[in-house]
């Protein structure tokens, strides 16, 4: 998952325990708080910001962590809080407490050591697997046992495109020619995604191709179906209501080549699947991150070059293919 700023914002009003602080910030992040996997409405949320002291003397005890700013926020109607967010505190050292409790309820519970990354862009907080406290919202400030709040970076997503497509094609002595047509296929995804919100992937699909070509002389080509095998680097761009994904990726590709020539004077017909590569790029976004928070629509760009002998005869061709996709991605390990 990945940031980026929900706004510009002048000044924040920052609530500490000894009273309120004016404290100015660049950023803000909106936050799903969860419990169970639901939203949760109406609650309160501590955060509080906590600095490593470093040790001196290792003969004495480890210094406890400075608390720099506490902020007391409120859960709105569909579970999320906005954070206000200083990137100059996203560096090593500081980390944050985020306790949940219901003003109604004597208990609470807390994440403890919870990296920047892991709060902002790890896609929400779901206190789900923390155990309560016989302590209040407001009476949480620090703790002893420290419960790590770390979901996985692995997101495995199945998806389907259909598209448009484009072709230059050379065969033999023939001239170039050019072709179009549409198709569609599935695509599988095994996809890392870092703190920072940097995600990597090995991504395997295949399409279904009906993009045909033919030239003045009768030459034809019938590009049928096309595999690939790449990796792939994008970021996520989380601070914002519909969270959004842009990518780049290459790698190895297939196609299945019909070409031929059909004229008054001759006819012949091949087949044969071709080698090449791919590069593709693209984004896309999460139409309705709370109702179905696993589901993504979006639009890809893929260049493809593919050469071969059929047959004599030399064969190469470039696609330009244009789809919208549509995926399910279901994060591993939360």
């Amino acid at each position: 998952m990945i940031r980026k700023p929900l706004c510009i914002i002048g000044t924040v009003a920052a609530l500490t325990w000894s009273g309120a602080a004016l404290a100015v910030y660049t950023e803000t992040s909106t936050v799903t708080v969860t419990d169970q996997g639901k939203p949760v409405p109406g609650q309160t949320v501590v955060i509080t910001q906590k600095e490593t002291v470093p040790q001196t003397d290792a003969q004495k005890p480890k210094p406890k962590p400075r608390i720099k700013k506490v902020f007391r926020l409120k859960t709105g109607k569909n579970g999320k809080i906005i954070i206000p967010i200083d990137m100059q505190d996203n560096r090593p050292g500081i980390y944050y407490d985020v306790t949940l409790g219901d003003p109604r309820s004597p208990s609470s519970r807390t994440m403890r050591d919870i990296a920047i990354g892991d709060m902002v862009f790890g896609g929400g907080l779901d206190f789900t697997n923390v155990a309560p406290t016989a302590q209040t919202a407001y009476e949480v400030v620090s703790g002893s046992q420290p419960v790590r709040y770390m979901p996985s970076g692995w997101t495995i997503g199945v998806g389907v495109e259909f598209g448009v497509g484009e072709s230059r094609n050379d065969y033999g002595n023939v001239p170039t020619f050019n072709g179009s047509g549409a198709g569609g296929g599935a695509f599988f995804a095994a996809r890392y995604y870092t703190q920072s919100g940097w995600f990597f992937a090995a991504d395997v699909g295949g399409m279904g191709l009906n993009v045909n070509g033919r030239n003045a002389d009768g030459a034809f080509s019938k590009v049928q179906s096309m595999t690939y095998e790449e990796v792939q680097a994008g970021y996520r761009f989380s601070g914002t209501t519909n969270p959004i994904n842009v990518y780049v990726g290459g790698g190895a590709a297939q196609a299945k080549y019909t070409v031929g020539v059909d004229s008054t004077l001759f006819n012949e017909s091949m087949t044969r699947v071709l080698d090449g590569w791919t590069v593709h790029t693209g984004f896309e976004v999460q139409p309705a991150p709370m109702s179905v928070p696993n589901l993504w629509v979006g639009f890809d760009y893929r260049y493809s070059r593919f050469d071969g002998t059929i047959v004599d005869d030399r064969v190469s061709g470039r696609i330009n293919f244009f789809a919208a996709t549509v995926s399910y991605q279901i994060p591993v390990g939360r």
